[in-house]
């Protein structure tokens, strides 16, 4: 059995008054929930805005989720809020008569591993010149070749390989079915490989 603490049973141990137990909770999805924000919202000011707006809004609901996770029905699962949370947070911001989405493949940061949707999947580090060079065009790739898909392919995708969430999750936060989401990943990655193909070994 895992010894890795449930997030649900975080929220009710930090209502309860441990404040650890936030601090754990906020590291376990610090990294990919922003990078997460930073490609929806391709914009890192806004991301940034975006993803401590949300931070706080868990701190205040605490009591609620509490509530939630005891009642039990539906389930209570955390990632699934967090996640939607935030896109909600940029579609209601996309609805903004006076705002027009400005598409950006990296963002506004200049640590491009760091949003990178396929990080996990990247160059061993070398101090080889060429290949450190290599290796920041195959990211700049991959950050172009995601930004082609569908945007319902490329949110499932980046859900479920870069934020590490189970298909159920991503189907909640989608509002679709399990195996849509598996479909719109499956033909996410045939379209990544054709865009990548060059790049690829």
């Amino acid at each position: 059995m895992s010894n890795i603490m449930a997030d649900e049973a975080l929220i009710e141990r930090y209502n309860n008054g441990d404040a650890a137990a936030f601090d754990i909770l906020y590291e376990r999805y610090r990294q990919s929930f922003y990078n997460y924000m930073v490609k929806t919202t391709g914009d890192a000011g806004l991301a940034d805005d975006i993803y401590h707006n949300c931070w706080e809004k868990i701190i205040e609901k605490q009591e609620e989720f509490v509530l939630r996770i005891q009642a039990g029905d539906p389930p209570f699962k955390f990632a699934s809020y967090l996640f939607s949370m935030g896109k909600n947070a940029w579609l209601d911001h996309t609805r903004s008569a006076s705002y027009k989405r400005q598409v950006s493949l990296d963002g506004d940061s200049d640590d491009e591993e760091s949003v990178s949707p396929l990080s996990g999947f990247s160059c061993d580090d070398t101090t080889n010149p060429d290949e450190q060079y290599r290796h920041k065009q195959l990211l700049k790739k991959i950050n172009e070749a995601i930004g082609l898909l569908a945007p319902e392919q490329r949110e499932a995708f980046m859900l479920t390989r870069e934020n590490r969430l189970t298909l159920e999750q991503v189907a909640e936060i989608q509002g679709v079915g399990r195996e849509t989401v598996k479909s719109r990943n499956k033909y996410a990655l045939q379209k990544l490989k054709h865009l990548l193909q060059e790049w690829l070994p």
